[in-house]
C-alpha cells in the first residue's frame, strides 16, 4: 500500500517535471502513436482469426 502511494508520487513529480519543462507532450503522442498501432496490428489479427475460423466452419459444413 505504502508502495503503491509513493510510486504516485514519483511519477506525479516526474510528470510535472517533464510538463514544465514542455517535453510531457511529445511522450503522451508518441505513447498514442504505439497504442494506436497495437490496437491495429490487434485488429488485424482477430480479422485474420476471424476468416480463418470463417473457412474452416465451411470445411467442415461441407464434410458433415
Amino acid at each position: 500500500m505504502i508502495r503503491a502511494i509513493l510510486g504516485g508520487v514519483v511519477l506525479g513529480v516526474v510528470g510535472k517535471i517533464l510538463y514544465d519543462q514542455g517535453e510531457l507532450d511529445p511522450l503522451i503522442q508518441k505513447a498514442g502513436s504505439i497504442f494506436n498501432d497495437l490496437a491495429e496490428a490487434t485488429s488485424q489479427g482477430l480479422e485474420t482469426a476471424g476468416v480463418a475460423l470463417h473457412e474452416a466452419g465451411d470445411e467442415l459444413a461441407k464434410k458433415g
